[in-house]
């Protein structure tokens, strides 16, 4: 029975019921024509016994008794629209009590599903309980009519007649809008099962969408299912299947299949499609490329305007000694700096290009979190000369003034400022010699490798956000790389000579 069901072709778009027949005979020596007569029927049809049909069933056609004139014609009409009747071949023998004509149900039903129209008879049937009228013609030239009905559960539950989605809707194709599939037959398909549509899950080109719960709307004669296309930053599943989704919508390729699935796989995949609203990959790189452009401009015009102060090194340094604006760029705040710029343009792309203006996850808040730790800590980490040098530096002023006329005293203040002044890296030598060269020293190795690791992760972060249309999900490794890239930086520093 399986096997028959599974050899079933996808139906046929079409919009009229037609009628059905058993082994058609195209040869009929009698037909069905006439109005049948409204006594009582001298013959009984059922399926052993039983007046509802299932698929598997046999039809059995018989007279109530052998004296009975023997039948030359039968005729089914299935179906709930239309006149016309289509004959089934006789056969020689019966019917009689003893020797009914029997007609095996499945293989014709197989048959059936494959005309499209015929299919669409079937889909229509209320409840999957569709009426037949047999007629039945006999020698005297007498029409009768027995009604039977049809129970077509089974290619239900089999996947004989799977789901249909006839229409793909999208208001609109992005974030936080909605996709809404014409579904005509969920009802029959509930009522059959025992399926709840609403833990039907959407597939968007092969892809499951496993957060889009599905707000259904039964109707006789369109049903819905709507789906808010939404991703959840907390659940990994989420992410990971809207940016595969999304990877190829903004590859210049937004159009997408829509299928449904239950817990036990595919159920239907709908032949119309739709579409992304995205911009093409050189109008969003132009966008993205004015975004970070002006981003860039901003931050350079409030650090001239500032002398850049906030991204540079104190080390507890008086003002009067070294002015702050004078002082070397700090590589800790140079770092914060530069994840704050990266994280706003990845932001603004994925926006701009999906509509999600709510993509900041859990890697962003961690890179922040590392980078502003990494700034504090170097603030904390001044090295043990400095803060030696600034000590005596406050004892020797304090001698000073308290002995003006000392002319030693005021040699040692004069030599304790001389020795802060004259510190290698206190003055700036510009900024990339300033965020490479380490209190006392030319070049931190430390220093070059958290730029190494901060730059090309940096670049890779805003590729694969302007890629994908999602924020990267870095894993643990990358992430305590980038930690301990952090910590080497903050722990040379605070061991500096």
């Amino acid at each position: 029975m399986r096997a028959w069901l599974q050899s079933v072709v996808r139906p046929q778009h079409a919009g009229i019921a037609l009628l059905l027949a058993v082994n058609v005979c195209r040869a009929a020596s009698t037909n069905c024509d006439g109005e049948p007569s409204r006594t009582e029927a001298p013959y009984t049809a059922s399926c052993g016994g039983k007046s509802e049909c299932m698929v598997n069933d046999v039809l059995e056609i018989r007279a109530v008794s052998d004296s009975i004139p023997r039948l030359t014609a039968v005729c089914l009409r299935l179906g709930i629209q239309g006149d016309v009747t289509i004959p089934m071949k006789v056969y020689e023998a019966g019917p009689g009590p003893q020797s009914p004509l029997s007609y095996p149900l499945a293989p014709q039903i197989e048959r059936w599903l494959r005309d499209g129209y015929r299919e669409t008879a079937l889909r229509s049937a209320p409840r999957a309980r569709l009426p037949v009228d047999v007629l039945l013609v006999n020698g005297a030239g007498a029409m009768y009519e027995a009604s039977l009905t049809f129970d077509l559960s089974v290619l239900w539950t089999s996947g004989s007649m799977p789901l249909r989605v006839t229409d793909v809707r999208c208001d609109p194709c992005k974030f936080d809008g909605r996709v809404t599939l014409t579904v005509p037959e969920l009802s029959t398909w509930k009522a059959v099962t025992n399926a709840d549509p609403e833990k039907l899950t959407l597939l968007l080109d092969g892809v499951r969408v496993p957060t889009a719960i599905p707000v259904v709307s039964i109707a006789p004669d369109h049903s819905k299912l709507t789906f808010r296309l939404q991703r959840q930053l907390d659940k990994p599943d989420s992410v990971a299947s809207w940016n595969s989704i999304l990877k190829k919508a903004l590859s210049d390729q937004p159009e997408f299949k829509v299928a449904l699935a239950n817990d036990k796989g595919l159920l239907t995949e709908a032949k119309p499609g739709g579409a992304f609203d995205v911009y093409d990959p050189s109008q969003r790189l132009f966008f993205v490329g004015l975004f970070a452009f002006f981003a860039v401009v901003a931050v350079i015009t409030i650090g001239e305007r500032t002398q850049w102060r906030w991204v540079r090194d104190s080390y507890g340094i008086p003002d009067n000694l070294v002015p702050d604006h004078l002082r070397s760029f700090s590589l800790g705040r140079s770092q914060m700096l530069w994840w704050t710029i990266v994280i706003a343009v990845a932001w603004f792309a994925i926006g701009f290009s999906t509509g999600d203006w709510m993509s900041i996850n859990e890697s962003c808040l961690i890179l922040l979190g590392i980078s502003v730790g990494t700034a504090v800590g170097a603030i904390v980490a001044s090295p043990e000369k400095m803060n030696l040098l600034v000590k005596e530096y406050e004892e020797r002023k304090a001698t000073a003034k308290e002995k003006v006329g000392d002319a030693a005293a005021q040699a040692a203040w004069q030599a304790a400022t001389a020795a802060i002044v004259n510190q290698k890296n206190i003055r700036s030598a510009g900024f990339v010699q300033d965020l490479v060269s380490d209190y006392g020293e030319s070049a931190g190795l430390h220093r070059l490798q958290n730029l190494m690791f901060t730059a090309i992760l940096g670049g890779w972060f805003l590729v694969v956000a302007f890629r994908e249309g999602g924020m990267p999900t870095l894993s643990t490794t990358m992430l305590t790389l980038m930690g301990i890239s952090g910590s080497a930086y903050v722990g040379f520093k605070m061991a500096g000579k």
